[in-house]
């Protein structure tokens, strides 16, 4: 379950337990957390009074008393029911209670963290066969001792769907092959041979998920066991260490590893069982019970001096408590052993038993032999002390069990008040929406409807202007387009002469046109654009002219019987610039109103969904007062999860200027703005067919012009009258190509983007203050917006009711585990 709570770090003397983050709660739901940390309290200082002393209520004690006391016929008569209800000891009611409270955290998408548990001792003292105790079957070992060599992670999750368990291996990133590369569902039987296989050395653990609905929410994780820090220690305790498994014990109690195996073994081991920030990790510590009993321990010291000095999160767990108890020969060495416990430690004395393979192949035969070493060692721990019975409710592995599940189920009981608070922040928010739709419904009016029309277009116009001024708020990285981009955008359509024909754009004459493969809006798109068309026109080519042309439009002056080279070629000059530059100037009329459109849908892009306010904007935003639309009164509701209705927020601003609320408003607006854009292309290019001068004009200003060189003239001399008229031709196209761009230029900036920066605002609103009443409610579509309100006010109203009958059920669920924890049954 992800989310975003956290809850602290797990310690098991519960002296370091503090409150889990809240959202400010009501006085009635911090008094519920107040009684609920009081509770805690009280139990902490309960269990400071006798620290060796797990979680055990006074009905445990003695419900287990009393079953020291039957006889050999009732034991066995009763085992078969001691054995189920040890490894389910809740009832139907508590099973019920978890999953509901499973169910809350899910549904307001919290995160409750559960403990895991990580097991670590020496290998061979017992870790995996523990593992497999508390659960009751085989995961790696069946029938022969077979040491982990690797760590194996086992995600234990609370299904109420799965009466018998439901295994699944998760896919080994470790081991190649098809067999491994998928998660596999396995039966109990099968998963000591699905383990096994994966049981090579490795860093990386064996993932298992384990769904049963008779097991709490937590992780184990069963480290490889530490290699001995000595030969002599190897010696001394090989004979009792492998006691279980004689025949499959290493000789001399010790594997084969080296040094520096040892040490790579070590960190892992302390790697894995490192708290963190994301995840409290319980210590249970795994070591045989030696002949010395407390002084014997090897693993108290390492632990304190590498991974918990205080012991504040290990337990510790003695196996093969039973030998060690009937190597116990007087009283006197059972009190040397009781009171030499350290006063800091949690310990619990198990026994398990040798898994053959009679016992390994019957899950049932294998709990009832877990359940009687239990009564055997407590019947003879009585017996050898019956006025002493500090560790006596420590005894078993269904203490460990029980112990083990209440940390994990109270990891969900305590987030009660966290739920509840965040339930009632929920119901808060809510309700807070529900007055802002009623707000939202009374500013349907023509009055406020026209108020958030010129909020809108004067925002929308805002966004505009600092778009074609070069402002980034639009992020021209995803709304600009390149050169490529925006022709393939534009359709593809290149530059054309005047018969139609594409223009060849040699790729080295756009070296001068800047940015070309930078992403560009606004007026640097423009400006782009007006680049582009300046280096088409300067290279090119005036169109041809027949001999029979040039004869026809030159003819003979009357005047001196010459041929008038200055008219011909002013008549060539002027038809060819004019076909060829107005087919470019209608091109370039095109590729400019489509920039300035551009800019509509990048800046309506931008506010579909934005907030109209001041806090939130990079440009100057209005407000109805400032325009005397609205009343100036500030609506002011508790803020809950980023909602951007707050304290400070004018009533229209929050609740009515969402473009993306108002479609047919929107497309109304980018209408007149493509308009108002076509209008001023529309004058533009008018004006740009201006600058065409007749023939005779050209030639009168050829003939009184005197920049023409000496060498020019000479070359012209030296050619034939046809050729003269064509030279002549193509240096007057040139000048007129010139001084078109150059004036084509200007009148792009003075007749269109000028305009555009400067009348646009005044045209959008004339058009919205032009509507009349029946029109803006047309605009609005308010008779659908207001259908769309009622819609979601019944849905919130719904939501609210069930915010209310959430928390009553979360209550009662809380009543009942406080009452279930009282009376012993979680504990």
């Amino acid at each position: 379950m992800e989310g975003v709570q956290t809850v602290p770090t797990l310690s098991l003397n519960l002296s370091a337990v503090t409150p889990a983050p809240q959202l400010a709660p009501t006085p009635k739901k911090a008094e519920d957390r107040r009684r609920t940390l009081s509770r805690i309290d009280s139990y902490t200082r309960d269990l400071a009074e006798n620290p060796g002393t797990p979680r055990v209520s006074h009905l445990l004690e003695k419900r287990l008393t009393a079953s020291l006391n039957f006889s050999e016929e009732e034991k066995k008569t009763k085992t078969k029911d001691d054995v189920s209800s040890s490894y389910n000891p809740f009832t139907a009611d508590i099973w019920t209670a978890y999953h509901k409270i499973i169910g809350f955290v899910r549904e307001l998408n919290t995160h409750i963290e559960v403990p895991e548990i990580v097991l670590v001792g020496k290998r061979g003292h017992g870790k995996t066969t523990l593992l497999e105790a508390f659960l009751g079957h085989p995961i790696l070992s069946k029938g022969k001792y077979c040491p982990s060599q690797r760590p194996l992670n086992l995600m234990m999750v609370h299904n109420p769907n799965c009466e018998t368990p439901r295994i699944t291996v998760i896919k080994d990133t470790v081991i190649k092959g098809s067999e491994f590369d998928h998660n596999i569902e396995v039966s109990i039987s099968e998963l000591p041979t699905e383990v096994q296989k994966r049981n090579i050395p490795s860093r990386k653990p064996i993932y298992i998920q384990y769904e049963s609905c008779y097991c709490v929410n937590m992780t184990f994780v069963d480290t490889p066991g530490l290699s001995h820090t000595s030969e002599e220690d190897a010696a001394s305790s090989s004979s009792s260490r492998f006691s279980r498994h004689p025949n499959n014990a290493p000789a001399g109690g010790r594997l084969n590893v080296t040094r520096k195996e040892d040490a790579e073994l070590e960190r892992l081991v302390i790697e894995l069982s490192k708290t963190s920030i994301d995840q409290s990790r319980v210590i249970v510590c795994v070591e045989e019970s030696g002949p010395r009993g407390w002084g014997s321990l090897e693993m108290l010291t390492w632990i304190r001096r590498k991974l918990d000095i205080k012991l504040e999160r290990t337990l510790f767990a003695f196996t093969n408590f039973h030998a060690f108890l009937e190597s116990i020969k007087s009283p006197d060495q059972y009190k040397t052993f009781a009171s030499s416990r350290p006063a800091t430690a949690n310990s619990f004395f198990v026994t398990t038993p040798p898994l053959n393979n009679d016992i390994s192949s019957s899950p049932e035969a294998y709990k009832e032999k877990v359940h009687s070493f239990k009564v055997e060692d407590q019947s003879l721990l009585k017996k050898i002390s019956p006025s002493d019975q500090s560790i006596l409710f420590n005894v078993g592995v269904f203490t460990l069990r029980r112990f083990l599940w209440g940390l994990a189920f109270s990891s969900y009981e305590d987030s009660v008040p966290l739920l509840l608070a965040l339930q009632e922040d929920r119901k808060v928010e809510t309700e807070a929406n529900l007055e802002l739709l009623e707000l939202r419904r009374s500013l349907l009016t023509p009055y406020h409807l026209r108020a958030t029309a010129s909020i809108l277009v004067t925002n929308f116009v805002n966004i505009i202007e600092g778009l074609l001024g070069g402002s980034l708020e639009g992020d021209p990285s995803v709304n600009g387009q390149t050169l490529s981009e925006e022709k393939a955008d534009e359709g593809g359509l290149s530059w054309v002469d005047g018969e139609g024909r594409p223009i060849y754009v040699d790729p080295d004459w756009l070296r001068n046109v800047p940015y070309l493969d930078v992403r560009l809006y606004g007026g640097k798109q423009l400006e782009r654009v007006l680049a582009e068309f300046k280096v088409v026109v300067e290279h090119l080519e005036p169109g041809s002219a027949s001999k029979e042309e040039v004869a026809t439009i030159a003819g003979i002056s009357k005047n001196t019987q010459h041929i008038d080279y200055a008219w011909a070629a002013s008549c060539i000059a002027q038809r060819s610039s004019q076909a060829i530059l107005t087919t470019l100037i209608n091109a370039l009329h095109r590729r400019v109103v489509y920039a300035m459109k551009r800019v509509a849908q990048v800046a309506f892009n931008l506010l579909a969904n934005k907030k109209f306010s001041p806090q939130t904007a990079n440009v100057s935003f209005v407000t109805p007062e400032s325009l005397g639309l609205a009343p100036n009164r500030k609506f002011e509701v508790p803020a809950a999860n980023n909602s951007a209705v707050g304290e400070g927020l004018d009533p229209s601003t929050s609740a009515a200027t969402t473009l993306s609320e108002h479609p047919f408003l929107s497309n109304s607006m980018i209408d007149a703005y493509d308009d108002f854009v076509d209008l001023l292309g529309y004058s533009f290019k008018n004006r740009c067919m201006e600058e065409f001068y007749p023939s005779e004009l050209i030639a009168i200003e050829l003939k009184n012009f005197e920049g023409l060189s000496e060498d020019f003239m000479k070359t012209l001399e030296s050619k034939s009258p046809y050729d003269r008229v064509i030279t002549l031709s193509k240096y007057l196209f040139d000048r007129i190509a010139r001084r078109v761009v150059k004036q084509v230029t200007l009148k792009c900036y003075s007749m269109f983007f000028i305009p555009m920066k400067t009348g646009l605002r005044g045209e959008m609103h004339t058009r919205i203050m032009a509507m009349s009443d029946p029109e803006l409610i047309e605009v609005f579509a308010v008779p659908k917006l207001q259908q769309k309100l009622t819609q979601e006010e019944d849905s919130l109203n719904k939501l609210v009711e069930s915010f209310d009958e959430k928390e009553k059920q979360l209550k009662a669920l809380f009543a009942d585990l406080a009452r279930y924890s009282s009376s012993g049954e979680l504990i």
